[in-house]
Protein backbone atom coordinates (compact mmCIF):
# COMPACT_ATOMS: atom_id res chain seq x y z
CA UNK A 1 0.00 0.00 0.00
CA UNK A 2 1.56 3.32 -0.64
CA UNK A 3 2.14 6.45 1.47
CA UNK A 4 0.56 9.58 1.65
CA UNK A 5 3.90 10.62 0.40
CA UNK A 6 3.94 8.07 -3.02
CA UNK A 7 0.36 8.81 -3.54
CA UNK A 8 1.01 12.48 -4.03
CA UNK A 9 3.94 11.81 -5.97
CA UNK A 10 1.81 10.00 -8.06
CA UNK A 11 0.58 11.21 -11.20
CA UNK A 12 -3.18 11.96 -11.50
CA UNK A 13 -3.15 9.60 -14.67
CA UNK A 14 -2.65 6.38 -12.69
CA UNK A 15 -5.25 4.70 -11.55
CA UNK A 16 -5.89 5.16 -7.80
CA UNK A 17 -3.33 7.92 -7.66
CA UNK A 18 -3.31 11.67 -8.05
CA UNK A 19 -2.36 14.34 -5.28
CA UNK A 20 -6.12 15.49 -5.61
CA UNK A 21 -6.85 12.26 -3.91
CA UNK A 22 -4.07 12.22 -1.33
CA UNK A 23 -4.70 15.77 -0.05
CA UNK A 24 -8.40 14.20 0.29
CA UNK A 25 -6.90 11.19 2.47
CA UNK A 26 -4.93 14.03 4.53
CA UNK A 27 -7.66 15.96 5.07
CA UNK A 28 -10.15 13.36 6.38
CA UNK A 29 -7.39 12.22 8.36
CA UNK A 30 -6.87 15.44 9.87
CA UNK A 31 -10.84 16.14 10.27
CA UNK A 32 -11.68 12.99 11.41
CA UNK A 33 -9.95 13.15 15.16
CA UNK A 34 -11.28 16.43 15.67
CA UNK A 35 -14.66 15.45 15.10
CA UNK A 36 -14.12 12.41 17.43
CA UNK A 37 -12.57 14.96 20.18
CA UNK A 38 -15.45 17.47 19.38
CA UNK A 39 -18.17 14.71 19.91
CA UNK A 40 -16.77 13.20 23.20
CA UNK A 41 -16.44 16.79 24.44
CA UNK A 42 -20.33 17.44 23.83
CA UNK A 43 -21.18 13.84 25.23
CA UNK A 44 -19.41 14.73 28.52
CA UNK A 45 -21.19 18.51 28.64
CA UNK A 46 -24.54 16.82 28.00
CA UNK A 47 -23.58 14.73 31.22
CA UNK A 48 -22.64 17.67 33.43
CA UNK A 49 -25.74 19.65 32.33
CA UNK A 50 -27.79 16.39 33.28
CA UNK A 51 -26.45 16.24 36.51
CA UNK A 52 -26.51 20.20 36.96
CA UNK A 53 -29.93 19.85 36.06
CA UNK A 54 -30.54 17.65 38.89
CA UNK A 55 -28.97 19.65 41.41
CA UNK A 56 -30.71 23.00 40.10
CA UNK A 57 -34.47 20.82 40.95
CA UNK A 58 -33.42 20.25 44.51
CA UNK A 59 -32.38 23.15 44.90
CA UNK A 60 -35.62 24.15 43.82
CA UNK A 61 -37.73 22.16 45.88
CA UNK A 62 -35.69 23.08 48.71
CA UNK A 63 -36.67 27.17 48.27
CA UNK A 64 -39.99 26.47 47.77
CA UNK A 65 -40.36 24.87 50.61
CA UNK A 66 -38.59 27.51 52.23
CA UNK A 67 -40.40 30.12 50.75
CA UNK A 68 -43.42 28.34 51.91
CA UNK A 69 -42.62 27.37 55.43
CA UNK A 70 -40.59 31.31 55.96
CA UNK A 71 -41.58 35.04 56.34
CA UNK A 72 -39.42 35.79 53.69
CA UNK A 73 -39.58 36.49 50.07
CA UNK A 74 -37.85 34.12 48.49
CA UNK A 75 -40.17 33.78 44.97
CA UNK A 76 -37.04 36.20 43.17
CA UNK A 77 -34.63 33.55 44.25
CA UNK A 78 -36.56 30.64 43.01
CA UNK A 79 -37.83 32.73 39.92
CA UNK A 80 -33.93 32.79 39.37
CA UNK A 81 -33.42 29.31 39.59
CA UNK A 82 -36.04 28.15 37.26
CA UNK A 83 -34.25 30.86 34.50
CA UNK A 84 -31.12 28.99 35.17
CA UNK A 85 -32.77 26.17 34.58
CA UNK A 86 -34.32 26.65 31.71
CA UNK A 87 -30.80 27.86 30.31
CA UNK A 88 -29.39 24.76 30.97
CA UNK A 89 -32.37 23.40 29.01
CA UNK A 90 -31.87 25.47 26.14
CA UNK A 91 -28.75 25.01 25.79
CA UNK A 92 -28.83 21.08 25.83
CA UNK A 93 -30.94 21.25 23.27
CA UNK A 94 -28.26 23.70 21.28
CA UNK A 95 -25.73 20.41 22.01
CA UNK A 96 -27.45 18.33 21.17
CA UNK A 97 -28.77 19.70 17.53
CA UNK A 98 -24.33 19.86 17.23
CA UNK A 99 -23.95 16.38 18.53
CA UNK A 100 -26.38 15.61 15.59
CA UNK A 101 -24.75 17.92 13.27
CA UNK A 102 -21.10 16.40 14.13
CA UNK A 103 -23.07 12.79 13.78
CA UNK A 104 -24.13 13.25 10.23
CA UNK A 105 -20.53 14.27 9.57
CA UNK A 106 -18.87 11.37 10.69
CA UNK A 107 -21.14 9.33 8.89
CA UNK A 108 -19.97 11.65 6.00
CA UNK A 109 -16.85 11.33 6.58
CA UNK A 110 -16.78 7.29 7.12
CA UNK A 111 -19.10 6.89 3.21
CA UNK A 112 -16.42 9.33 1.60
CA UNK A 113 -12.94 7.42 3.19
CA UNK A 114 -15.13 4.13 1.71
CA UNK A 115 -15.80 5.80 -1.56
CA UNK A 116 -12.08 6.79 -2.03
CA UNK A 117 -11.01 3.00 -0.56
CA UNK A 118 -12.80 1.22 -3.00
CA UNK A 119 -12.30 3.84 -5.78
CA UNK A 120 -8.81 3.19 -4.91
CA UNK A 121 -8.94 -0.25 -5.82
CA UNK A 122 -11.39 -0.68 -8.69
CA UNK A 123 -9.37 -1.89 -11.99
CA UNK A 124 -8.10 0.95 -13.89
CA UNK A 125 -10.58 1.70 -17.12
CA UNK A 126 -8.95 0.29 -20.75
CA UNK A 127 -7.58 2.39 -22.37
CA UNK A 128 -9.18 4.10 -25.32
CA UNK A 129 -9.15 2.20 -29.48
CA UNK A 130 -7.39 4.09 -31.72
Amino acid sequence: MATAAEQRDSSPDEAGGGSEMAAGWESCLVVQPSVEALDRQIVNTKRAQAHLNEQIELVSEVLHGIGDDSEYDLLEYVNKVEESKSGINRSGAVLEKIHDRLSQLQRDIARQIHKEKTDMHAPAPAPPKR
